[in-house]
């Protein structure tokens, strides 16, 4: 698939500027996948000034990958390019590389298996500086072995045992001393669930699962950089988890104990409900969590998650991470609704600022866009991105689209109010004419595209 524009107008005079992606995958032999992945852009604002994309990183990547029934081979080589404001492609780290093979045995006699993975991860910067322009090179394997075993009361025991070794070669950062690191982190983890469940007087099912876990961790050697678990999410899917950094760099230390609990309703009619929460406590601070990731300090903020669904097609999402003084760090919402000739999806952010995650200023916006189905052949939508902490919208946005087997027209208005070093606030309005395959309904050619901008 390929997709891109040029354009040559007054917003940059005697320039031509433009945008390529392109992507796409080949089947190989013996159950192999190559897929590649390109995206390059003239200059930084001109995806925003278009509106083509709202991605402020471009990442070009070729990968092949290899699943197999307990086995995955995958390896990576990624180039990024950065189009924010204020950073540079000389320390992104622009350049990536990964490869990983993760093996798993079949369960043996006591119904356990064993998770045996290898592999090597590195990234290169383009800054010869100290610190700023550190080199990473990291190989690592892991061994781990899994038991989960159902009593006949109907508690649920998950055991978990093993270790993972690592070995840096860090350059061009004198904190450690451009030399090679090796550290050692064995793992025991056990896990008690108690699933409970019963049928209400209306037909409703109630269903209320407690659940505790102790986790032993021992980090042994040399410490580390962390580049790749800067950002972390604590949420219901790594409540639970033995690592819950996103990458090998943050490895959790000592004597951790994890308690949550979770009910859920569901009725005959489509109606479904679910309410969790949890929490950790630790003998020791793991360092390199954030101050608003949730999880620094001895023990985690509290972590509470909220849901509702129906059949009818609505959906209603709330996550949120605060302390005991209900103090929140982080809080994100979102609502859909589906119908016959509608489509209604909004969406709620709200974290606190953080030096450590480069986030200077508190983050509040709301955003919300619909559709509506006039006829067979009109459909209008709108959008709207609210932001509270200047009080004012950011973006806002109408459409109207009238399509037939032939045709399809689209007519659009834009604003965005927002300004910065590379964009401006602008307003766009849109106007494309495209043709139609005759026999399957599809695209075929874009006839005529008129954009103009104040």
């Amino acid at each position: 698939a390929f997709e891109g524009a040029l354009t040559s107008d007054d917003i940059l005079p005697d320039e031509t500027r433009g945008y390529l992606f392109a992507a796409g995958a080949f089947e190989l032999r013996n159950a192999y996948r190559l897929t590649f992945d390109i995206e390059v852009t003239t200059d930084d604002a001109y995806l925003l000034d278009y509106s083509y994309s709202s991605k402020d990183r471009l990442d070009s990547a070729i990968g092949l990958t290899r699943t197999q029934n307990r086995r995955d081979f995958s390896t990576e080589v990624v180039y990024f390019e950065s189009l924010r404001e204020g950073e540079a492609n000389r320390t992104l780290p622009p350049l990536v590389f990964d490869i990983r093979d993760s093996r798993r045995s079949q369960k043996d006699r006591l119904g356990g298996y064993w998770d045996v993975v290898y592999g090597a991860h590195g990234h290169k910067r383009n800054e010869n500086a100290d610190i700023t322009g550190r080199d990473v090179f990291r190989a690592e394997a892991a061994a781990h072995y899994q038991h989960r075993y159902v009593f006949d009361n109907g508690i649920t025991s998950r055991s978990f045992a093993g270790a993972r070794a690592d070995i840096y070669d860090v350059n061009q950062d004198s904190r450690f001393d451009d030399e090679t690191r090796l550290r050692v982190v064995p793992s025991v983890s056990t896990e008690l669930s108690w699933p409970l469940a019963r049928v209400g007087q209306a037909g409703g099912i109630h269903s209320l699962t407690p659940t505790l876990q102790i986790t032993w961790r021992e980090i042994l050697g040399d410490d580390v950089p962390n580049d790749d678990s800067t950002r972390v999410e604590f949420d219901e899917a790594n409540l639970f988890a033995l690592a819950r950094a996103p990458g090998a760099d943050i490895q959790e230390d000592g004597i951790r104990g994890t308690f949550g609990l979770s009910y859920g309703f569901a009725t005959r009619d489509g109606w479904a409900l679910k309410v969790a929460g949890g929490r950790s406590f630790a003998n020791e601070r793991t360092r390199g969590f954030s101050d608003t990731s949730g999880l620094d300090g001895d023990q985690s903020d509290w972590l509470a998650t909220f849901q509702v669904t129906h059949a009818s097609g609505f959906q209603f999402i709330n996550r949120a991470v605060f302390d005991d003084d209900f103090t929140f760090a982080k809080n994100e919402a979102r609502a859909w609704w589906s119908g016959p000739r509608w489509d209604l999806a909004s969406s709620f952010i709200f974290m606190v600022e953080d030096a450590q995650e480069d986030r200077d200023e508190a983050v509040s916006e709301l955003t919300a866009d619909g559709r509506y189905r006039l006829s067979s052949s009109w459909e209008a939508e709108a959008d709207i991105r609210y932001d509270f902490i200047t009080d004012r919208a950011a973006s806002a946005g109408l459409g109207l689209t009238y399509a037939n087997e032939c045709v399809e027209v689209k007519l659009s208005l834009s604003r965005r109010f927002t300004s910065s070093t590379t964009v401006s606030p602008t307003t766009d309005f849109d106007l494309s004419v495209g043709l139609k395959g005759f026999s399957t309904g599809r695209a075929a050619s874009r006839l005529k595209q008129a954009h103009c901008r104040r």
